[in-house]
């Protein structure tokens, strides 16, 4: 049985902006290879975001970062591994743990270890936005230990239309 509660503004607040202090240092650290901007998304983009109170999962934050490669000068596990490195370099002085990496995304957390409890996380996924308004994204293939950019699956894209669906009709 889960256990959801809206995360208060008081609690989410400090934790963003010390998650954006972070990615502004990787930003800098990372400058020289190319440079990217980030977008926060879903629940925190919509102000929603909740956790399970009787789990030991803490919130999380989504962000997408577009890193700017236009001349595709680096292959897709160059640029994951540059962000994850420099990620991992601040990671520490912010209380998260090391990234993890997974087939969508990477992932740092904040964790209680005391009471062997996650206290928030984030989720980085790597996107590239098409001129024809598609989007791409870093895949890691574990069974191959494989990265490339891959098209977001249809799903993706409906889940606006799912929203405005439920705005219009008031159940949102």
């Amino acid at each position: 049985m889960y256990h959801f509660q809206y995360v208060s503004k008081k609690e989410l607040k400090p934790a963003k902006k010390q998650l954006m202090e972070l990615i502004h240092k990787v930003q800098d650290e990372v400058r020289d290879s190319f440079t990217f901007q980030y977008k926060f998304v879903g629940s925190v983009q919509r102000n929603m975001v909740t956790c399970d109170v009787k789990s030991n999962a803490g919130f999380d934050f989504d962000v997408n970062i577009m890193v700017n490669d236009d001349d595709k000068d680096f292959e897709a596990e160059e640029i994951k591994n540059i962000l994850m490195c420099a990620f991992n370099k601040y990671a520490r002085k912010y209380g998260y743990d090391s990234c993890e990496d997974s087939t969508r995304v990477f992932t740092i957390k904040v964790k209680d270890k005391e009471n062997s409890r996650i206290l928030h996380s984030c989720d980085f996924a790597i996107v590239y936005k098409n001129n024809d308004g598609s989007e791409q994204y870093i895949r890691f293939n574990k069974e191959q230990n494989y990265y490339s950019w891959e098209y977001q699956p249809k799903r993706y894209y409906d889940l606006s239309k799912k929203i405005e669906a439920l705005k219009n009709n008031g159940c949102w």
